[in-house]
């Protein structure tokens, strides 16, 4: 029986032993919501399904067309192609630009949430509330997300900005020094300094999954340690050169610098009370910290 409920679990992308453990442990949950951990791209996806559906439902769309959408409550979108003084002349509007590409200049404050059907650049020193993007989306340095950030091909992010509720890619997501979220989902995440590389040796090969308080793995450059299981720990865990197949799972802290988790074959989940990722971090998958305790250092 608990293989099936284990499975079933895996299966949904409940983040597999993850879950398992926090219920077996008997121990207070970390603020992790279930509810989208099956869609870790929740709220993209339902706000572009909302806008597409209130675009296609409008009878005539033209440059200067203003359509009404449900949302939380009644917003209105104006669509088209823009340029940068757009913003300031309709603040109360969701934008929905359809230039080939685009670019939001710097300094900018945005009040209501932008979606680019194609490329996107955010220059630094910009606030804005929700960003989607159906191409890639780059954003620089010192940029404020106060709810979330999606795009569909990938998403670069520079230095010294904050990512809302989640910074999420269908592609890869790559993240510069002194950022700060709560939720990242790429395919993969990858940190400043990455470089891939093939290993022919290990300094330690762990057939198992690792059940410790707390954890401290180090291995070299050229010879990493080499987990095949997930990682769990009630405390904290701290892994340098190191290739994790699994998930890792911590009530504390979590660091990681130099390290694989999972692989294009296996998608993962990454989730503490506070998770630091150093340089040249390569996650399949899923990243969850509590509520601004996610950092790359």
């Amino acid at each position: 029986m608990i293989e099936v409920v284990f499975f079933m679990i895996f299966f949904l992308f409940v983040f597999p032993f993850a879950l398992s453990y926090v219920l077996a442990s008997g121990k207070e949950r970390l603020n992790i919501d279930l509810n989208y951990t099956k869609n870790p791209r929740y709220f993209a996806v339902s706000f572009r399904k909302k806008i597409t559906r209130a675009l296609t439902l409008a009878s005539a769309i033209s440059k200067d067309s203003r359509v009404e959408v449900q949302l939380s409550k009644k917003e209105y979108i104006k669509y088209g192609k823009f340029n940068n003084l757009t913003f300031s002349l309709f603040p109360n509007h969701i934008y929905v630009i359809t230039n080939r590409s685009f670019t939001i200049k710097k300094g900018t404050v945005i009040k209501k949430e932008i979606y680019a059907l194609y490329d996107l650049i955010i220059e630094d020193d910009c606030f804005l509330r929700a960003v989607a993007c159906d191409g890639n989306c780059i954003i620089h340095n010192d940029v404020i997300i106060v709810r979330w950030v999606d795009a569909i091909k990938s998403l670069k992010v520079g230095s010294g900005c904050s990512l809302g509720v989640v910074g999420s890619s269908k592609g890869n997501l790559h993240l510069d020094k002194n950022n700060i979220f709560t939720r990242l989902y790429g395919y993969p995440v990858t940190t400043y300094g990455i470089k891939d590389k093939k290993y022919d040796e290990f300094s330690i090969v762990i057939e198992k999954t690792l059940r410790e308080n707390p954890v401290e793995l180090e291995g070299t450059d050229s010879k990493p340690v080499y987990v095949k299981g997930d990682i769990f720990s009630d405390e904290n865990i701290k892994l340098k050169n190191v290739i994790v197949e699994g998930t890792i799972f911590s009530f504390k802290n979590i660091y990681l610098e130099n390290v694989v988790v999972g692989s294009p074959d296996r998608k993962v989940s990454v989730i503490g009370e506070k998770v630091t990722l150093g340089k040249n971090v390569k996650i399949y998958g899923y990243v969850q910290a509590n509520t601004k305790y996610g950092k790359i250092a």
